[in-house]
């Protein structure tokens, strides 16, 4: 018989950190699952980002969300699921008391709680430092995605913590020697750079765009910065082009294939410092050397087989990292082969997925 399992997520696959982090390992054909979204998919594609809207649309979406999860955790405490996997909370910013007891009723009903999250959720205020205690207290699991997060968690419950990047199942297997080919043959044209990420990030995507400018300079092929998110990256281009292309996850992946390296500029901060990689890991996972901040865990993710890290954002070091990859195809095609072998090694879906099933069965 299958295992029952309530999946608690913020919406549905649309979302990345649902699909990336959960979905992607928990399929219907193994499972019986029951999907506690807490915004449907029409709401989120509706309402997304939600910063954006007017206060009374904000209070609304609260009062629609509170009760969506409240029925959503009356129906598991009929219907009494097995496994019980949250993705960051349930509720931003509150952790209601009923919902404390009615998640209290359903572990007691033999329910096993898995949490699971891969941010600074403290620091955006998703949830209170207190809501973030009760949860590892009633977690029977605590899936994070970087050490960082690890540091997070109370001394008493870090016993429950199990570290697992977040990877990317649904592309390694269509980097194949056609594609290595036509992207060595575009390299002789052109050279490609791709960033994907939502519209937050944009101005750290911005800040780097004079050493693009610079790189571009300095080298006779041309240079593409291919942008993909939520909103397009405003800026006028001089030495190089600028590609805006709205989010879809076979969009994205189309465009990661024929690109040539994937970047990751950040800030360093308290939030920057808690983000799990992800960008970078999907990057390897097609061969793509990388360009990174020195930020987080993007330093053990990044080495000088693969890629080059960045002190700043507005530093030469951007400019010069291009250049090195652009201007050397044979350190370009070494990179690349380094790239996939290293997330094969240390970040792969498939190990990733061992381990989700034997936490779950």
């Amino acid at each position: 018989m299958k295992r029952k399992i309530s999946l608690y997520t913020k919406t549905g696959k649309r979302a990345a950190t649902a699909y990336y982090r959960l979905y992607q390992y928990i399929s219907e054909e193994r499972y019986d699952i029951r999907y506690r979204k807490m915004l449907s998919d029409e709401m989120y594609m509706h309402v997304m980002p939600i910063y954006t809207k007017p206060i009374v649309v904000k209070i609304f979406i609260f009062i629609y969300c509170y009760f969506r999860v409240l029925f959503q955790l009356l129906k598991d405490c009929i219907w009494k699921p097995e496994v019980v996997i949250l993705s960051r909370r349930f509720l931003n910013r509150f952790f209601p008391i009923s919902y404390k007891l009615l998640l209290k009723y359903i572990i007691s009903q033999g329910a096993t709680l898995i949490w699971d999250y891969d941010d600074e959720i403290i620091e955006t205020k998703e949830v209170s430092r207190k809501s973030f205690d009760y949860l590892s207290e009633k977690a029977y699991k605590i899936i994070v995605a970087s050490p960082h997060n690890i540091e997070m968690i109370d001394e008493k419950y870090k016993h429950k913590v199990h570290l697992l990047p977040t990877t990317d199942g649904s592309m390694y297997f269509r980097l194949n020697d056609s594609i290595r080919k036509d992207r060595i043959e575009l390299y002789k044209r052109e050279f490609r750079i791709i960033w994907v990420g939502t519209s937050v990030s944009l101005n750290y995507v911005e800040k780097i765009c004079s050493g693009i400018e610079n790189a571009a300079s300095r080298i006779q092929t041309p240079i593409i910065l291919t942008v993909i998110s939520n909103k397009p990256l405003e800026y006028s281009a001089k030495n190089f082009l600028l590609q805006n292309i709205t989010w879809e996850r076979e969009i994205a992946i189309s465009e990661m294939l024929k690109s040539h390296i994937g970047i990751m500029p950040l800030e360093n901060n308290q939030m920057t410092q808690g983000k799990g990689g992800f960008k970078l890991i999907q990057y390897l996972s097609v061969g793509l050397p990388v360009i990174s901040s020195a930020v987080g865990i993007n330093t053990l993710i990044v080495n000088s087989d693969v890629g080059f890290l960045c002190d700043n954002l507005d530093t030469y070091q951007w400019s010069d990292a291009i250049i090195k990859l652009a201007d050397n195809s044979c350190k370009w095609e070494n990179m690349s082969v380094n790239a996939y072998n290293l997330w094969l090694e240390k970040f792969s879906f498939n190990n990733n997925l061992r381990i989700w099933r034997s936490l779950i069965e």
